[in-house]
Formats: C-alpha cells, structure tokens, sequence
C-alpha cells in the first residue's frame, strides 16, 4: 500500500471514528429528553447514516419522543413514516394529524407535502382549497417545488382562477432556485407569451438551463427550436443532440419525432429498424401517433415482421387514444377487407 493510499485509509478511519463519538454523543442527549438529538438520531435511523444501522422502528421511535415535545421537524419526519408504513403501521389519519402539526408550526417540508397530499388525492380526500392554501404557505416559505406548483395552478387554474400573470411570478421564484420542471413552464409563458412578452430566446434560454438538469420536457422542445431555428439560429447537429436525450430519458414525443428521423433518413442514416425501434418505446406509452405509424410498419413488414394482426391492435389502440389516421385505416380496413389496402400511400403523421 502506497503512502497515498494510507493516508486516505487513515482519513476514512477518522470520519468514521469521529461520526461514530458524534453519534454516541447524540443519542445520550436524545435519552435525557433533547428533542433534537432526538429527531436528529430518528433522522440517523431512517437513513441509515453516521455509523448507524438502517432501523425504520427505531427512526419512529425518536421521532415520536420529539413529537410529543411539539418539535415541528419531528412531527413532520413522524408523519411522513406513517404516511408511508415506514418503522409502524400505515395510518393516514395519524399521518395527517403530524404533518399538520408540523404545518402549523411553519415547517415548509410538511407544508408541501400536505399540499401534495390534498391535491393529488394521497392517502387523504381530495381538498383543492386546502392543498393550494398548504402549498402557497410552503412557496412564501421559499420551498421551491412548492412555488412551482403554486404557478402550475394558476397557469392551469387549478384549485383557482387562471392568472398567468401570477404564474409566471411564482414560476419566476422557483426557476431562480434552479427548479427545472419551473424553468420548462417559464419557457412555455414566454414562447406563448402567457403573462409577459412573447419571447422565443428567453424560453430557449430558459429550456437550456432545465435540460442540463436532464428535464425530457425541455429537450424536446430544444429540438423543434434548433431544428427550425425558432428563438435560436438553427443548428441541425444540436437539434439532433437535444431529440436523442429526450427520447433516452423517456419523452415519448421525442422518440416518435426520432422514429420519423430514422425512417426518412434525415440528419441521421435511414433505419427503418431503428424508427420501428423507437416508435416501439413511444407506442408503449401510450403516443397514439407512434401506435398509428408502428402498425403501418408491421402491415408492411418494414423494420419488423410482417405481421397484420399486431398492425390492426396497433391501430385500435391509436383509434382508442384519439388518432384519426388509425380510425382511417381501421375503416379502410372494413370496407375493403385489407384488398389492396396500402397505409403508405395514405398520410401517416
């Protein structure tokens, strides 16, 4: 072992000691009724952090002992296990209770989560008016999710009246904390011009910053920007970029736009195989373009075996999800009994 080697093993060692002595230490604060240390060692517990074993019961239990002394983060962190089962039976109405105690207390962790909570329905009735009065508490408390979804309600009017205006301030706040799902909205308000000055550079420079973050949102949209020079000078290399990381992170919009690239041979070498590919990924969440044009393919064998019972499910599941070309073909389909029926030479986007 070389002295480097050594040295960093010694260091290692140290921390080690020295979180091992830190915890030691909290934990006999945490028994003579420290409510700190006790949420502290909870904390410990629940992470399975500085030296100590991962123990969901033993995370209740000092969350519990610092509840019942009305410490705020351990109402929260004792809420948040029994929403989840974590360390003792699940209980939503127990889970309610501690959160809105730590709420009330001003915790904005237990603001937004009660917000979340409410709104989408988890674990409690669904509750506009509370979810958007708990989530605006946790924005004011500089929460930056919270600010982000408090400028999603007005920009949908969810839980109150629509105000882009408002939007676009809170949205504001929480793109300035580097929240990329806020940056992404604040992109669409400046694109549209929904509560500012219509503004394609600002949003193109807005989605920039959330794509960095990996948001799928933004770089699909950076790809129909450079692609068309839209807000930005067009660069086709970078619009290429920009649509392979969205369709790798999931977008389906992306890997259906990627799936045409390939099939036309534009900007990339065609690959009918590799269309069929990504039209796949985009099929199976449920694109109902991608279904349409992936049945096309399996009607002509293209990229995939033939095989015209998979292009028919295709299709009803396009026609089910709304794409009026699948309904076309599925009704040629009906009245011509697939006799000399060519989906290509009908439109397929």
């Amino acid at each position: 072992m070389n002295m480097d080697s050594e040295s960093i093993k010694k260091k290692m060692e140290d921390a080690w000691s020295l979180a091992a002595e830190q915890a030691a230490s909290t934990k006999k604060m945490a028994e003579q009724g420290d409510a700190t240390a006790q949420c502290m060692l909870g904390k410990w517990y629940l992470d399975g952090s500085n030296t100590l074993t991962q123990d969901d019961v033993e995370a209740v239990k000092w969350f519990h002992k610092a509840a019942e002394q009305e410490y705020a983060v351990a109402q929260y962190w004792l809420g948040v296990c029994l929403h989840q089962g974590r360390g003792v039976e699940q209980n939503f109405i127990e889970a309610e209770r501690y959160l809105s105690l730590a709420a009330e207390q001003g915790d904005p962790d237990a603001q937004l989560d009660l917000g979340r909570c409410y709104f989408f329905g988890m674990g409690l009735p669904k509750n506009r008016s509370k979810a958007v009065m708990y989530i605006r508490q946790a924005a004011e408390n500089g929460i930056s999710d919270a600010q982000s979804l408090l400028g999603d309600f007005y920009h949908e009017g969810e839980g109150l009246e629509q105000d882009f205006a408002q939007a676009v301030k809170w949205l504001t706040r929480a793109a300035d904390q580097d929240n990329h799902h806020a940056q992404f909205k604040l992109g669409l308000c400046y694109f549209s011009g929904e509560g500012v000055p219509q503004d394609p550079a600002q949003a193109v420079t807005l989605w920039e910053r959330a794509a960095e973050a990996g948001n799928d949102d933004a770089q699909a949209n950076l790809y129909v920007c450079y692609d068309q020079g839209i807000g930005v000078e067009k660069n086709s290399s970078l619009a290429s970029e920009y649509l392979f990381e969205a369709a790798e992170n999931g977008n389906s919009d992306a890997q259906l736009n990627l799936g045409f690239l390939y099939l036309e041979g534009k900007d990339l070498t065609e690959s009918p195989e590799e269309a069929t590919k990504w039209w796949q990924k985009s099929a199976e969440q449920g694109n109902a373009s991608a279904q349409c044009n992936l049945g096309v393919c399996y009607f002509h064998g293209n990229g995939v075996p033939q095989d015209l019972q998979k292009a028919i499910t295709l299709w009803q599941r396009a026609a089910e999800n709304g794409d009026a070309q699948a309904k076309e073909y599925l009704n040629l389909i009906d009245t011509t009994a697939m006799g000399g029926f060519n989906p290509f030479e009908q439109s397929n986007d």
